[in-house]
């Protein structure tokens, strides 16, 4: 038995040892003697207990301890989903897979993870936790759900689930898998200044590596300096990277990614000394929205960020703009030979500026007759990987594409949502990161307007994660940076099926006393979502007012504050001035128009 055995009793070490070899009754996923053990040793020890099963159903090892700190070694194939399925016992009841469990399964391709809620009775399981692997928009996903009964678990048909992902998942591999083409070797490197006020620099290097991996990038090192202030020269000292020098050699790793913009004489310096690739956390976000831009607007943005980005460091770009093939950072519109000059780029982004006039004029156009229509906009916002694809698509009866990556809603997806008060157009936004690219914001003005353009915002946060608080901060940040705070909003407290009763509890207390109006749910098993419904209901029906005003062609500037914090339903230009017809919100301050109501 490969486990952690502090603390435990030798006669359950001997009963886990006991059964590795056993093979579960008539084909069960797993049968009751095993799942009645299983539950036993976890009320003696109080923790949980963890067995790796083969597809012909035999218990191959055993450990004690959480999926996040047992060692349990799977060596099946990178280019197959593995045969072995991970049951684990989840003392206390809760039957709900973590975020901790999907990410094992993801890492060892499994056939199934599956949770054991063990209750503190002596009574038999009956709740149980189970993902399956699935391949969505080729990448590896698990969707956790909750089976009720022994029965219901093991009428599943995990093999068959397993063989047709495998399928997929073998084909996936055969078209990306070419050496050093779609998947660099990586390292990592961040600089703590400790005076920042974003996330924790473990949480921002976390947050780097799934950018990185949401990239095609192969992270194999992650290296931190605390330092006063960034070095100008190289970023962090010449010792440091010296270090990761020798560390890229050892792990084979070509890349190197920077969690913080660089300047074309940091990327040459750095290269310089270690010979790596080296690119910046803006490239990498820019790749990512390359990857996921489908509309004419959203290829048009990108192109123009990354010209932008380009521009600014075209001197000592070095290898950077060398690179014709696909990898980290060469998305979008093709790289350039090294004697691209400036009027050159200057050129395509002036061209581009122009087709990009030309397209956010035509959405303009849309998004007005959108506003006469007098229905009322809802728009998803908040940190990337919060949930809002899942919610959306429970609120609308959508299957926007959902899967555990970075940014993978980037083009606006709009629907309508019935509800008792003839309902509202709902659209998801692409979701906010820290550090978030300034060139991109100002770049992405379309897809953001749709934020502005709301009468209503959902600002959905995951509840499950502890830097959730960080997360809610930038997220606002961005708001304000494009000017669209002052819209009503509501706090979704999102993934609450992750959390425990007496977390639920204080987050309901802590609710009850916010400025902004606050709701928990569970998108994906459907909690809260009515309460949600009721809750956007009663707010729009309160910013439902409707006020006529006559705005003098002299008072140009209140007449654009006012276009921006209402929703125009009627316009048209007189001698005197221009004559309009707006929804207003609770917030609107109206006493400042009041000279000009008619």
């Amino acid at each position: 038995m490969n486990n952690n055995v502090s603390g435990i009793r030798r006669s359950s070490q001997n009963r886990l040892n006991a059964i590795i070899g056993h093979k579960m009754e008539n084909g069960a996923v797993i049968d009751e003697t095993v799942l009645s053990l299983l539950a036993e040793l976890t009320r003696i020890e109080n923790r949980e207990v963890l067995i790796v099963v083969s597809d012909n159903g035999m218990i191959e090892n055993a450990f004690v301890g959480d999926v996040g700190t047992v060692a349990f070694d799977i060596a099946d194939r990178r280019s197959s989903i593995s045969r072995k399925i991970v049951i684990h016992t989840h003392p206390g009841g809760s039957p709900f897979l973590s975020g901790e469990d999907l990410s094992a399964a993801k890492d060892k391709r499994l056939s199934a993870m599956i949770a054991v809620a063990v209750p503190d009775s002596e009574d038999l399981p009956k709740l149980f936790g189970i993902a399956l692997p699935k391949i969505v928009n080729d990448r590896l996903t698990y969707t956790p759900e909750v089976v009720s009964g022994l029965a219901g678990l093991n009428d599943i048909n995990i093999r068959g689930n397993m063989q047709d992902a495998d399928k997929a998942y073998r084909k996936v591999n055969a078209l990306y898998d070419e050496p050093d083409r779609h998947c660099e070797r990586a390292i990592l490197i961040g600089v703590d200044t400790n005076w920042s006020h974003g996330l924790d620099i473990d949480k921002s290097m976390a947050e780097l590596k799934s950018l990185t991996e949401a990239a095609d990038g192969k992270v194999v090192a992650v290296f931190t300096q605390s330092r006063p202030k960034i070095d100008p020269a190289y970023y962090v000292g010449k010792g440091k990277l010296a270090e990761i020098s020798r560390a890229a050699q050892n792990k084979d790793a070509a890349l190197l990614v920077a969690n913080d913009e660089l300047t074309a004489s940091q990327i040459a310096n750095i290269e310089g000394l270690t010979g790596l690739k080296v690119i910046d956390r803006t490239t990498v976000i820019l790749d990512i929205f390359a990857r996921h831009a489908a509309s004419r607007i959203g290829k048009l943005q990108v192109e123009l960020a990354q010209q932008h980005y380009r521009l600014s460091r075209l001197k000592g770009l070095g290898q950077v703009l060398s690179r014709t093939g696909g990898g980290i950072g060469t998305r979008g519109p093709g790289e350039k030979k090294l004697e691209t000059d400036r009027r050159h780029i200057r050129k395509q982004i002036d061209e581009l500026n122009k087709q990009l006039s030309r397209a956010e004029k035509t959405h303009a156009e849309g998004a007005k007759r959108r506003k006469k229509s007098q229905i009322p906009r809802v728009s998803l916002i908040g940190y990337t990987n919060a949930g809002k694809s899942t919610l959306f698509n429970v609120l609308t009866a959508a299957d926007a594409v959902i899967a555990d990556d970075l940014f993978v809603t980037l083009d606006t997806t709009t629907r309508q949502v019935k509800t008792d008060s003839n309902g509202f157009v709902l659209s998801d936004t692409v979701g906010f990161i820290e550090k978030l690219p300034h060139d991109l914001v100002a770049a992405f003005k379309t897809t953001l307007s749709e934020a502005l353009d709301a009468d209503l915002l959902l600002h959905v946060i995951d509840a499950s994660q502890p830097e959730s608080g960080k997360y809610t901060a930038i997220t606002e940040q961005v708001l304000s940076e494009i000017g669209a705070i002052h819209i009503p909003r509501i706090l979704v407290l999102n993934k609450t099926d992750l959390l425990g009763p007496e977390e639920i509890k204080r987050l309901e207390q802590k609710a009850g006393h916010q400025d902004i109006p606050t709701v928990l749910i569970a998108a994906s098993t459907g909690y809260g979502i009515d309460t949600l419904l009721s809750r956007i209901d009663e707010i729009l029906h309160e910013s439902g007012e409707i006020i006529s005003l006559l705005m003098p062609y002299s008072e140009s500037k209140r007449l654009a504050e006012l276009k921006d914090q209402t929703m125009i339903i009627d316009e048209t230009y007189e001698d005197s001035g221009v004559r309009l017809t707006v929804r207003i919100n609770k917030n609107f301050p109206k006493y400042r128009f009041v000279d000009w109501l008619v």
